[in-house]
C-alpha cells in the first residue's frame, strides 16, 4: 500500500521488497490517497521504481470501477506501472450482483482507457445483507473474468463455510 505522501521513501521500500529473494514482481496498492491532483507523484513513483529495478514486473491494484474515481491518475499508473492492473471488483461488498459488478467494471475500464492486462480481484467478504457470496455467484464471476482472476483474501479459520467453499471455486489462479 503506497501513498503520494513520500514518493522517495515508497520507492526505497518497494525496491527493498523487490530485492527479496524469489521476488519476480510487485503490485502497488494505490487507492484514495492518489485521488485529486497526484498524477505527477504516480508517474514519479512508477518511474523511480523502474529506474532502480528496470527489469521488474510492475503492476497496480485499485478501485474496481474507475468511472466513480475520475480524479485518480489512471493514465499515469497504466502507462508507467501497467504490466497488469488488478481492479478490486468487490461486487459482494457493494451490494450488487456479480454480473452487474463485472459489467460495470468493464465500462469503467473502457472509459478510463486502461491498456494494461486486467486481472480482476473478487472478495468473498460477507455480502451487504450478511453471509458469504454463493459459490455459484463466485464461480460465475471467475469463469467470466478469466484465468488470472483472484480472490482478495482467504477466509479466517473460524469461517468454516468459506474455507470449505474454496475447494468448490473455479479459481484457476496459475
Amino acid at each position: 500500500y503506497v501513498t503520494p505522501a513520500d514518493v522517495p521513501g515508497s520507492i526505497d521500500a518497494v525496491v527493498k521488497a523487490i530485492d527479496t529473494p524469489g521476488t519476480d514482481g510487485i503490485v502497488l496498492d494505490v487507492e484514495v490517497e492518489f485521488e485529486g491532483s497526484h498524477g505527477a507523484e504516480a508517474k514519479a513513483l512508477c518511474q523511480g521504481i523502474r529506474a532502480k529495478r528496470p527489469k521488474v514486473w510492475l503492476g497496480f491494484t485499485s478501485f474496481g470501477w474507475p468511472q466513480y474515481h475520475g480524479t485518480f491518475p489512471w493514465s499515469e499508473f497504466d502507462t508507467y506501472c501497467g504490466d497488469a492492473w488488478m481492479p478490486q471488483v468487490y461486487w459482494s461488498d457493494r451490494g450488487v450482483s456479480w454480473s452487474y459488478g463485472y459489467d460495470d467494471a468493464l465500462t469503467g475500464i473502457k472509459s478510463a482507457g486502461i491498456k494494461a492486462p486486467v486481472w480482476m480481484i473478487e472478495s468473498n467478504d460477507d455480502i451487504y445483507k450478511g453471509g458469504a457470496p454463493s459459490t455459484a455467484d463466485l464461480n460465475s464471476f471467475f469463469d467470466k473474468a478469466g484465468p488470472k482472476t483472484m480472490l482478495w483474501e482467504l477466509p479466517a479459520a473460524a469461517s468454516t463455510a468459506k474455507l470449505t467453499q474454496l475447494d468448490s471455486l473455479h479459481w484457476k489462479n496459475p
